[in-house]
């Protein structure tokens, strides 16, 4: 119920539907933060109903801007 957009600069979010996908996308944040990727707390959000579309969630987290990112993506082994 607000005009605040669920993205936002500095800041990454996840968009799912089912708490299971929550629990899994939570799980790759906190990877993420112990790696310095990401900081601070971990908002969760109700997303606004689309054409066609209910029920939506978000989380969202800063990023670290300071950590220097390894693109081979290599965080989850």
């Amino acid at each position: 119920n607000t005009t605040e957009r669920i993205t936002q600069p500095g800041k990454i979010c996840i968009v799912y539907s089912s708490n299971e996908d929550e629990k899994e996308y939570y799980s790759y944040i906190q990877i993420l933060q112990e790696k310095g990727y990401l900081s601070g707390h971990v908002e969760k959000l109700d997303v606004e109903e689309l054409p066609g579309v209910s029920g939506l969630k978000a989380l969202r987290a800063n990023i670290n801007r300071d950590k220097t990112v390894d693109v081979s993506c290599d965080f989850l082994n």
